[in-house]
């Protein structure tokens, strides 16, 4: 019976930096550990080239995301990955955290953005 591979198995094995082939069966390997976690959300952390930077920081739904690099990506060496994100609130989520901790005594200051 064959082990399934995680990414991190498949990254200790390759050499560093890694070729865009491998980078996109990585990042398909992470992707699909990420889904069976439950993750809904993730975001491209790192990446310098114009691809990444048009939508660095913003949340892509899991189901949404594609293994990397980036279509558009110029880099010879993609140093993009995927970073689990917490689902988005909506206001009254917030308000009830704020009033759950409230009442515990529990007082901070959050901006939300």
């Amino acid at each position: 019976m064959s082990k399934k591979m995680t990414a991190a198995a498949y990254a200790t094995k390759q050499e560093f930096p890694l070729t865009k082939a491998k980078l996109q069966k990585f990042t398909a390997l992470q992707l699909e550990e990420m889904r069976s976690a439950g993750i809904e959300y993730v975001s491209i952390i790192g990446g310098a080239c114009a691809a990444a930077n048009t939508i660095k920081d913003q949340l892509i739904k899991i189901a949404e995301a594609k293994p990397l690099p980036l279509v558009g990506c110029d880099n010879e060496s993609c140093m993009c990955i995927y970073g689990a994100k917490e689902k988005p609130r909506t206001e009254a989520q917030r308000q009830a955290v704020d009033q759950a901790l409230k009442e515990r005594g529990i007082s901070f200051k959050v901006t939300w953005k």
